[in-house]
């Protein structure tokens, strides 16, 4: 993971909010929320070379929240900067590069919002919001045709002339 690449070592990593994991007794963890998933850009429709499925890719904006707790507000504030520091960096880019369809796109400021714990106690907290471009395809069958009957009429000519036409002629 890539939070563990650039954190001190030590410091946790796991999911936030349903996880049903109680606040590490270590001095040093982070939580990741997913927040939001806006959309990028319209579906791409690409037809297969068989012509038989279609992949529709939607390109997302997965905003993440990155909760960092230290029981130093100055490591909490450190490890929030370096994770917004490194994830603004050629070196995110290339780690993602193993995950086909996930790029970083960049990462907000870090913001200091102190929590409250189970037993009532402040602890410092600062949150970094990470942008991650996720390209999801779903494929579908496609609509195809194995013949065609065409039939070729004059613009020109009256319509009630026109072969299976309904107008009837004044």
């Amino acid at each position: 993971m890539f939070l563990l690449t650039i954190l001190p070592a030590g410091t946790e990593v796991f999911e936030g909010l349903d996880n049903g994991v109680p606040e590490p007794q270590t001095p040093g963890f982070v939580t990741i929320t997913v927040l939001r998933r806006p959309r990028l850009a319209t579906n791409l429709n690409e037809i297969n070379d068989a012509g038989d499925t279609i992949a529709t890719t939607q390109s997302t904006d997965i905003v993440v929240q990155m909760d960092v707790h230290n029981d130093d507000t100055l490591v909490s504030s450190d490890n929030a900067q370096i994770i917004s520091t490194m994830f603004r960096d050629d070196y995110a880019t290339t780690f993602f590069e193993g995950y086909p369809g996930i790029s970083p796109l960049f990462a907000d400021e870090p913001r200091l919002l102190p929590f409250v714990n189970a037993e009532s106690q402040y602890e410092p907290r600062y949150t970094v919001e990470v942008h991650l471009q996720a390209d999801q395809a779903v494929s579908v069958p496609a609509q195809s045709a194995t013949s065609v009957e065409l039939d070729i009429t004059n613009v020109e000519t009256d319509p009630a002339f026109w072969p299976n036409s309904t107008v009837t002629a004044p």
